[in-house]
């Protein structure tokens, strides 16, 4: 073993808890342990290996679990490493049963060899054996695999092995000493392999914490901390070469059973080596006898129970285990002998332990087929070992015992009567057997009606006043005013905080806009009249007006041989369109007087326009002949070329052809080119060529628009013709017709011509263009005109917008920046055009993302109304945490996905909001595929009333997603529509950064030159990562969306060309020149797409094929490195440590601290500082912290910021920005130390302020300071006087080390941000990031914070970000650059997608760039090349929203939209996304589950709701723990210890304890092992236990009648079928007559040979060995899991003594996971608080809205909204005053009241200590 301690290093990771494939896997194939495997199942206390050998069950476990991994669509190769063989044994196994593993060990890896040649796939083998994890041959495997991660067990298991009494801190009382230190042994080496897996790089997920939930596998991670080549120096030899078996018998061979070969085998050999046990034939006789029984039984015929004792004795008296230690070590041995092995592999049902246990104590009558069987069996054994086995010498009939009856037959099931006119008609189709019994059922029960808001009982829904005894009012108030005071200062204090909130988002719209508001007004026009008569006047409009200028100009009507003008065929179109004949010209239209002064004003305005426009072009390049800097003088160029073209009419083509602002751009251009030919001339005679290319890019790009303006002219062709002459390409071509002779107005000698013969390019066009001109070529994707929208949109886009307008749901795939942002906003406006009532509602994932959209609508849209809809606004938001505008009173409603499903189930929303409900868009819609919330939106898209539109960029299955909602949205009769596009507007260029040793934050001396047209090609440490070169693994197949550039495709092609052999050509067809041309035509981009499919084509036939050329293209073009390579991270300077003790990586604080000296001086730093780091890898950590300096000076040098670095751990984007800050910090202090120019100005302005202050105001010029002369000396003083010395801070960062543009915010508009965000006690650190030009973003931080951070960043101040993926969902801040800053567990295929998306600006830049920075290039070619994974739907039908249905129902009085919800759900013809149609069953689990809410007294005979339905049915989100509550509360026990409340402050602390406890237990659980070194919880009372297992054993009945039910009417075949390979096992026989006498209905006939009746244990025993044909998601069965597992008692904790630093010390809670940990829990009490005040007040029923809990929406500081509230000492949050439990209904349980007063106690001490860490 090498290294520490295994347990040790293990002890100091911090594990994931994530979503195997949604979170982290998607379909990357990863090591499954087959050890490992075994070990997990052969744990599994239900397959009996102690009295019976019950292999079948065995297998049947195993197969279960390799098919819920396929079921959830997992990639998977099983591994066995032999010298881990002895690891599958559980610890709990007894020494005599060691032979049962070995050699079920042996059989199932044979079977699963069996099972994979079977199913081979091309000819890819999912299953393998190696001799170590040190062999060769293993890491041969590595290398040619690539697995994405391991998954094996870490050995926990052997604390089950302690006594159930051992205390709450995991000490031993009472154990086995042996069996301790073995279990101790054994998980040592669990875990020793473990880290062998992780110090070869690979992450490893932990089988043995495992939950399949729903379509979900939740599990345990470890991150490899180990960066660099495996360091596993010690080779164990591969598995040497099979010698040539021994050979059988003949009489053996002749058997083709290998079950048979092996048994007799095995018994020759016993009978014939062993001597101690030669005479126990009579045991041999009946082993043969069962192995002839298991011929001829089928899997429940082989059923068999019998008293535990009689088994015992049955094994003692007969020797049984003796003979089969003996026989099964033979029988082991055997497997290697590949002759043994028959043509029929039924290996896997080779024992039947029971069977055999069961001849031996009955003596029945024997069949003759079973007898015919033997004696041939017999015969074949007494020829191989010479001994006869008689039939009369088996040993049967040993014991008399009292047989068990056939079954254990559950008690008569029973359900309560229940009938509703809605729900009996789906109901009335379940078929319940006869013997059901209806019960009689407790009546005493009160109704439940829903009427305030979820978090905040003082808020109603629906205001009705109180009958309160009348008060004389003693002074008038004024007008609409409340005469209560506290309710005039609450309602002031909405306002303000209102009116803030809005002043917030106009600014924040502003951002979004690029200035100053302009809203479009809307008018409601229902018959959509006012629009057709705008559009037709405007057509009207505008073909007059051509007409008209043309008839000014003196132009006639054209003959017909000569060409027509646009004007004259708009005029020509227009005249058509009104019925006119095709190609006649339209009479001019008669304008009237004002109109025709109007245009003569115009045209005045545009001439005048012209001739300002040449006077300022003259004025520019007269002053540009002063300029020696060529990038300044282009710069100066693009500024006015901008001013030229806003100057040119855009509205009338007669018009822009006769504006000599043409002839202005032309010449502008034209002087951009001589400028660029320059620098190209300069960097080709430096012999530089490869740094210029970029530069002749975008001379090309110029040339191209100059020669198809009309303004181009015969000198200015003449010119380029030189330029592309002296370049040596073809000059673009021009179109047709003679050109004006203008002289250009600027004065030159340039011709366009070269005097040198060097400077050409050396490559054609067509070459140039792909290589270098991809980023500027024409995007046109079928685009047109349309009146709908204020752009040319795409074919794609047009089809969406038909949908839109035919009111039909559409689902478009596309990715970021395609373009599908203008499809909200077209929805909305058509939403708010039609009426001033319709309803548009839009779901995001993130609140962020909520705030942003609300802000592009108070950007684009505003509106009046009046009479009766007056008060109504245009948008609302609602979340969670706050709200603004009112939602029932808006048009467009942004919310999240919690929030929409509580509007569409609220009752008082089900008459007058939801019918008003006109369209839902679903934004980022695989979100679907979330953990967490995924369920919601699953049920969100199947209650949908109204059509949709669904809208993402990252959908690994379109197709099933789209046929899923067609079918969702066909049963409400509405049709749905796909619209895919695959192509995004700017392209990506991908780079790997792999710095020196001597690239380091130590070496930073400044920012440097910023270069226009660098590139970051050429930077120091980026290498160009080829998409096609990711593609390492062939057998992964190539993903549907990678895309390649121009420039990628062009090098795709020189490589296949170049590999190409005679049996794999490279197609001539596919040369570029013959697909594009040789002529220098100007290459589309649409025309590169067409060759990029053509190209992937060929090379995904050259992939599947073995002997093709294929990885050698990957290796050209720089993938196919050796695995230790691809996994290599990169050189880490000398003293970083990062890999200096590999054998012990802990989890360590950084080294240097962060922060000045002021701050460090602070509590708050020390917080900032090493507490809140200790999580993060310091390898990981330090590489960062040394590199990333490095590379954002290269990205400043390469002009290719603004970049966004992406970290998914929060913790470590505040670490970096600090770090950067810091470094900046000090390298600025050391350059101000030495510079004299630095210490100049600081004099000068020293001198400024002491002039300016002076009396005398004398001033004396300075001597020149050395190195700089008298002129420069005046410049700077003319520069730095007056203003600049009035704003001049010496405090401040200086340019050269501050990553902000401080051109795009002024530092008075800065100080003012800082102070805000410094006001409400946001870290300084990260406030004053903002002068350094740096930013961090993610969900942790206070919204205010992160909106400034957005809106800096937008408007290009902010050139750096560090932020986690929150950001790239959805929010607006595309940059140049993104960078991928370390690795993650969660960097995943979609998340890198998502990302990447940020990147390339539409509008800003022609290319985005994507950098992977600290990642190995394994991880970096893994990401690129996986696919996206498939969206996977979960049961959405649970128990909760069973009963939330029931209320919208019964409280809207069985409203239309309540039935529709009803009926939409259970119509669904595919209820489960990805899953198959189970409607029977979906209508069997909704009666059950109506039937638990009967059995809950939650629901009436006739579905009303009852009691505490309010509270269970708003804490849905957390079921399982609702119903555990409820069942607490309604049973007295919560009452019971709320006894003594109020009683004394000692008392009341007590009982607050005890029902933290309680809640502790119920929520937020959290489960840890027994020696995990996490303080536990401490555990539950018995009587609180009692009440939890009364709940579940009754959960468990009712569940167990529901399967039962079940089975019994639709599951009529025989359970034999191996889940995975699907093989049949015993005999099969329509003879259900056996079936019938076990009685067995529900339980696997597969689990039953263990002994197991319909009598189960759990609802996980239930859900896991239910027979085959039923379908029970344990997941969606409200039932507490085992409450004596040890829990994480971090909530518990944090209430005692509020230390949040101790959460991640003692309970290893992340520190950017402690907060919502610790508000989740605040949300929770809140719902219990409120719900039950309102009971006590109005009796049983409370809605409480979740948006009425005030504060920040995600994270960060105190709850600022409701600051004004707690400052007057005035409720928060729903907490009231102890007075006023006592308004409460006549008739209420005092024991309901002194509930009510522990949980506001709770609540209170809680809160208190929650805003203590500025929560």
């Amino acid at each position: 073993m090498e290294g520490p301690d295994p347990l040790i290093w293990y002890s100091k990771l911090f594990p994931y808890r994530l979503d195997l494939v949604g979170d982290y896997a998607g379909d990357e194939h990863f090591v499954l342990d087959g050890d490992s495997l075994l070990r997990h199942i052969f744990n599994d206390t239900r397959i009996d290996y102690t009295h019976g050998f019950q292999l079948l069950h065995a297998i049947y476990a195993v197969e279960s679990f390799l098919a819920n991994l396929r079921r959830r669509k997992c990639v998977y190769h099983v591994v066995f490493f032999e010298d881990h063989a002895k690891v599958c044994v559980p610890p709990t196994a007894a020494d005599e049963d060691t032979t049962k593993y070995a050699l079920s060990r042996g059989v199932l890896k044979r079977h699963l060899l069996n099972v994979d040649a079977a199913r081979k796939e091309r000819d890819e083998d999912t299953v393998y054996v190696f001799q170590s994890v040190t062999d060769a041959a293993f890491d041969e495997y590595l290398e040619r695999k690539r697995p994405y991660f391991f998954m094996c067990h870490n050995g926990d298991d052997w604390q089950d092995l302690e006594n159930s009494d051992d205390d709450v801190d995991g000490e031993v009382t009472e154990v086995r000493a042996s069996e301790v230190t073995e279990g101790k042994a054994s998980e040592a080496e669990m875990k020793a392999m473990t880290r062998r897996f992780m110090m070869k790089g690979y992450n490893v997920a932990l089988i043995n914490h495992v939950e399949f939930l729903d379509s979900k596998i939740f599990t345990i991670v470890l991150e490899s901390q180990f960066h660099g080549t495996a360091r596993l120096t010690t080779v164990t030899p591969s598995i040497p070469p099979k010698e040539p078996s021994e050979p059988l018998h003949e009489a053996i061979q002749g058997l083709t059973s290998t079950r048979e070969r092996l048994t007799v085998a095995a018994l020759s050999k016993l009978i014939t080596d062993d001597s101690d046990v030669s005479s126990a034939t009579g045991l041999a006789t009946t082993y043969l006898l069962h192995l002839a029984y298991l011929n001829h039984l089928s899997l429940s015929q082989r059923d068999f129970r019998a008293p535990e004792e009689a088994l015992n004795r049955a094994l003692v008296e007969s020797n049984l285990q003796a003979f089969l230690q003996a026989f099964l070590k033979h029988a082991t041995g055997l497997l290697e002998n590949e002759n043994i092995y028959g043509e029929t592999p039924d290996l896997y049902d080779f024992v039947d332990g029971r069977l055999i246990l069961k001849l031996l104590m009955r003596k029945d009558e024997i069949p003759e087929e079973v007898k015919a069987d033997f004696e041939r069996l017999a015969a074949v054994v007494e020829t191989v070992s010479g001994t006869k086995l008689e039939f009369d010498s088996a040993v049967r009939g040993l014991i008399e015992y009292e047989e068990e009856k056939e079954v254990e037959v559950p008690d008569k099931p029973s359900i309560l009567p229940f009938s509703n006119p809605i729900f009996d008609p789906f109901l009335e189709p379940i078929k319940l057997y006869n013997d059901v019994v209806y019960e009689a059922e407790d009546d005493s029960s009160e109704g439940f009606r829903e009427a305030y808001h979820w978090h905040n009982a003082a808020k109603p829904l629906i205001i009705r006043k109180r009958i309160l005894p009348a008060v004389a009012v003693t002074q008038a108030v004024g007008k609409g005013q409340s005469a209560n005071k506290s309710e005039r200062r609450a309602a002031g204090r909405a306002r303000r905080k209102d009116q803030t909130y809005l002043n917030q988002m106009t600014r924040y719209a502003q951002s979004l806009s690029g200035g100053v508001l302009t809203p479009e007004k809307i008018i409601a026009d229902p018959t959509g009249t006012n629009q057709k008569r705008k559009l037709e006047k405007e057509k009207e409009k505008e073909a007059s007006k051509g007409k008209q200028v043309g008839k000014q100009v003196g132009k006639k009507a054209p003959p017909a041989d000569k060409k027509v003008s646009p004007a004259d065929k708009k005029a020509a179109a227009a005249a058509e369109a009104k019925g006119g004949k095709k190609g006649a010209v339209a009479k001019p239209v008669k304008l009237s007087k004002a109109d025709m002064i109007k245009q003569k004003n115009a045209e005045q305005k545009a001439g005048k326009g012209a001739e300002v426009l040449m006077k300022s072009w003259t004025g520019l390049w007269r002053d540009l002949e002063k300029i020696k800097d060529e990038e300044a003088i282009v710069t100066r160029l693009d500024e006015f070329l901008k001013k030229v073209q806003k100057a040119i009419p855009s509205k009338t083509a007669m018009a822009t052809e006769t504006h000599d602002g043409i002839f202005v751009e032309v010449e502008t251009r034209l002087y951009k080119v001589m400028v660029l030919q320059t620098m190209w001339a300069k960097l080709a005679r430096a012999g530089e060529k490869d740094k210029g290319y970029t530069t002749v890019a975008n001379l090309f790009d110029e040339a191209r628009k100059i020669l198809t303006s009309a303004g181009n002219t015969v000198s200015v062709k003449k010119i380029l013709q030189n330029v592309f002459a002296g370049l040596g390409i073809n000059m673009p071509p021009s179109p047709p017709g003679a050109l004006p002779d203008r002289r250009l107005s600027f004065q030159t000698k340039w011709t366009g011509k070269l005097a040198e013969d060097d400077l050409t390019l050396g490559m054609s066009s067509e070459e140039f263009q792909l290589c270098h001109f991809g980023p500027f070529m024409d995007r046109d994707m079928d685009s047109a005109p349309d009146d709908r929208v204020p752009f040319n949109p795409d074919g794609w886009q047009r089809k969406v917008l038909d949908e839109l307008d035919s009111e039909n749901s559409v689902f478009v795939v596309a990715p970021t920046s395609a373009g599908k942002t203008f499809i909200s906003f077209h929805a909305m406006k058509k939403v708010l055009r039609a009426d001033d009532n319709g309803i548009l509602v839009y779901v995001a994932p993130t609140k962020a993302l909520v705030n942003q959209i609300a802000a592009e609508v108070i950007s684009r849209f505003s509106k009046d109304y009046h009479f009766r809809n007056a008060g109504n606004t245009v948008w609302a938001i609602h979340t969670r945490d706050y709200r603004m505008n009112n939602p029932g009173e808006c048009q467009i409603l942004i919310t999240v996905p919690h929030i929409l499903s509580i509007m569409l189930l609220s009752p008082v929303n089900a008459e007058k909001w939801a019918p008003r409900v006109r369209r839902i868009i679903f934004d980022e819609v695989h979100s679907i595929g979330n953990a967490e919330d995924g369920v919601i939106w699953e049920q969100l898209l199947l209650l949908a009333p109204c059509p949709m539109i669904a809208l993402s960029a990252t959908v690994g299955n379109p197709e099933e997603f789209s046929q899923w909602l067609e079918a969702t949205q066909g049963s409400l009769g509405i049709k749905m529509s796909m619209v895919q596009h695959p192509h995004r507007y700017s392209d990506l260029r991908k780079f790997a950064y792999v710095p020196g040793k001597d690239d380091s934050y130590k070496n930073f001396k400044g920012l440097g030159k910023l270069s226009k047209f660098g590139a970051i090609d050429g930077a120091p440490g980026i290498e160009t990562v080829h998409p096609v070169a990711a593609l390492v693994n062939p057998s992964h197949g190539m993903p549907d969306d990678l895309s390649l550039e121009p420039r990628d495709c062009f090098t795709l092609y020189k490589v296949m060309k170049e590999v190409q052999n005679e049996e794999y050509p490279f197609p001539k067809d596919l040369d570029y020149k013959k697909w594009f041309g040789t002529t220098g035509a100007v290459i589309k981009k649409s025309d590169v797409i067409l060759w990029e499919a053509e190209l992937k084509s060929l090379l995904r036939k050259w992939m599947v094929q073995n002997d093709s050329p294929f990885m050698n293209v990957v290796r050209k073009l720089g993938g196919g490195r050796n695995l230790a390579e691809e996994k290599q991270l990169t050189d880490v300077s000398d003293d970083a440590g990062a890999l200096a003790d590999p054998d012990m990586p802990e989890k360590l604080a950084d080294p240097e601290f962060v922060g000045d000296e002021e701050t460090r001086e602070t509590e708050e730093a020390k917080l900032t500082g090493e507490e809140s780091y200790i999580d993060l890898d310091i390898s990981k950590t330090t590489y960062l912290r040394d590199k990333t300096l490095p590379l954002l000076q290269s990205l400043h040098s390469a002009n290719a910021l603004p970049a966004i670095l992406f970290s998914y751990d929060r913790t470590l984007c505040e670490y970096l920005c600090k770090h950067l800050c810091d470094q900046l910090k000090r390298a600025e202090d050391e350059w101000r130390k030495t510079d004299p120019k630095w210490k100049a100005l600081v004099k000068q302005w020293e001198e400024y302020h002491a002039r300016k202050n002076s009396k005398s105001g004398k001033f004396k010029r300075p001597k020149p300071q050395e190195g700089t002369s008298k002129a420069e000396q005046m410049r700077d003083e003319a520069e730095n006087e007056g203003s600049m010395f009035e704003s001049f801070n010496p405090e401040d960062p200086s340019i050269e080390f501050s990553f902000a543009d401080f051109k795009k915010h002024s530092k008075a508009e800065l100080d003012k941000d800082v102070s805000d965000l410094e006001y409400w006690d946001i870290s300084p650190a990260l406030v004053h990031a903002f002068k350094r030009g740096i930013g961090v973003h993610h969900a942790g931080m206070n919204r205010k914070y992160r909106q400034a951070v957005e809106m800096l960043f937008r408007k290009g101040y902010l050139r750096v970000v560090i932020a986690t993926g929150t950001l790239s969902l959805g929010i607006n801040m595309p940059c140049k650059t993104v960078v991928f800053a370390g690795d993650s567990v969660y960097l995943t295929a979609l998340n890198y997608r998502q990302a990447a998306g940020r990147a390339g600006r539409r509008g800003f830049d022609l290319l985005g760039n994507v950098i992977f920075h600290g990642l190995s290039y394994d991880k970096v070619h893994r990401l690129i090349s996986s696919r996206l994974p498939s969206l996977m739907g979960h049961f959405p039908i649970s128990t909760s929203l069973v009963l939330r249905l029931f209320i919208l129902l019964n409280n809207s009085n069985g409203s239309p939209h309540a039935t529709t919800s009803i009926r939409s759900l259970l119509t669904q013809p595919r209820l489960v996304l990805g899953g198959e149609s189970f409607r029977e069953q979906v209508l069997h689990h909704l009666r059950f589950s109506i039937e638990y809410l009967r059995r809950q007294k939650l629901l009436s005979a006739t579905g009303v709701p009852l009691n505490f339905a309010g509270i269970t049915s708003h804490l849905y989100y957390e079921e399982v723990s609702a119903f555990a509550f409820h069942a607490l509360l309604t049973s007295g026990y919560i009452g019971k210890i709320c006894t003594d409340i109020s009683k004394s402050q000692k008392d009341t602390q007590e009982v607050q304890d005890k029902l933290m406890l309680v809640l502790c237990h119920i929520f937020g659980r959290r489960p840890v092992g027994k020696r995990s070194g996490i303080k536990k919880l401490a555990p539950l009372p018995e009587d609180c236990l009692a009440v939890l297992h009364d709940q579940n054993a009754q959960t468990l009945k009712m569940y167990t009648n529901y399967v039962t039910t079940f089975a019994k009417e639709y599951c009529t075949t025989a359970d034999h079928t191996l889940p995975y390979s699907n093989l049949s096992c015993g005999r099969t026989t329509s003879d259900e007559a056996a079936v019938a006498k076990t009685g067995i209905v529900a339980r696997s006939a597969f689990v039953a040979l263990s002994g197991h009746t319909d009598q189960f244990s759990s609802i996980d025993d239930l859900a896991t060995s239910v027979r085959s044909g039923v379908f029970l998601e344990g997941a969606s069965v409200p039932y507490l899991p085992d409450t004596h597992e040890p829990l994480n008692s971090y909530l518990y904790e944090f209430y005692k003594h509020g230390d949040l630093k101790r959460l991640t010390t003692e309970h290893r809670i992340r520190p950017g996971d402690r907060w919502f940990v610790l508000k989740d829990f605040s949300l929770i009490v809140a719902v219990i608080v409120a719900g039950l005040t309102c009971y006590i007040r109005d009796g049983p029923g409370a809605y409480y809205d979740p948006s009425r809990i005030g504060g920040e929406e995600e994270g960060g500081d105190v709850l600022a909204e409701d600051e004004d509230e707690a400052a007057d000492g005035e409720p928060v949050d729903g907490v009231e005053g102890e007075e006023e439990v006592e308004e409460k209904r006549e008739k209420v349980p005092e024991e309901l009241v002194r509930i009510l007063i522990a949980f506001r106690g709770l609540q209170k001490e809680f809160e208190e200590k929650f805003r203590a860490i500025n929560a």
